[in-house]
């Protein structure tokens, strides 16, 4: 059986399409992403723009979700550009407001990060030119790796960003707002480190859907 998640984010569309084997496994047919810039515009419409959607080129409505995004952050903050300490913190502040839901939430003792910004700031972390799949499941991301790389995209301008070896051009705008997500959320859970999945949500979808 042949089978196709879509993702669809604020920052980009991803498509996963998978062949069930006989031993009830999945291999990988296609398995792509693009930055579409969905959410741009969207934290002061409160809409998809025309120009948004004709990127993605789906009509897509939102049904329900966390508000806490990238490409959101970025446009709030400009935080595409070389900000100062002070906006950064204005930045990890309202993260940290939006995401207070997790400071009652039960402890635990490992925590997987999934998605583009852990994907990203593990393969800038492991200098991966080209991207090395193998190598970046199962990696570790530690807090002073997020915020040793947080500093560096505060004080760099996309243009210098997309200069840095495993940093995907299509992310370099809203890789620092990313960073800072996963910094609260690595915070929130008192937690030093993380494990960095390179599956995500659209290949867990089709082993759900799809039983064995």
């Amino acid at each position: 059986m042949i089978a196709a998640a879509i993702d669809i984010g604020t920052n980009s569309i991803k498509l996963h399409i998978g062949e069930r084997m006989g031993d009830g496994g999945w291999r990988t047919l296609v398995d792509r992403a693009e930055v579409v810039r969905l959410g741009e515009g969207l934290a002061q419409s409160g809409e998809f723009s025309v120009a948004a959607m004709a990127r993605a080129g789906i009509n897509i409505e939102a049904i329900s979700g966390e508000n806490v995004g990238a490409a959101r952050l970025t446009e709030r903050y400009a935080l595409h550009d070389a900000v100062s300490p002070g906006i950064l913190q204005q930045a990890l502040a309202a993260i940290n407001t939006e995401l207070a839901r997790l400071d009652t939430a039960p402890a635990i003792h490992t925590l997987i990060g999934m998605g583009g910004a852990v994907i990203t700031m593990v393969a800038v972390k492991l200098g991966l030119a080209p991207y090395n799949a193998q190598a970046v499941q199962g990696a570790v991301l530690t807090l002073d790796d997020v915020n040793r790389q947080i500093e560096r995209y505060r004080s760099s301008s996309t243009a210098e960003r997309r200069s840095i070896v495993g940093l995907q051009a299509g992310r370099a705008d809203v890789i620092l707002a990313g960073a800072c997500i996963v910094k609260t959320v690595l915070e929130k859970f008192r937690l030093n480190a993380l494990t960095v999945s390179d599956r995500s949500l659209r290949h867990g979808v089709l082993i759900e859907r799809f039983p064995a």
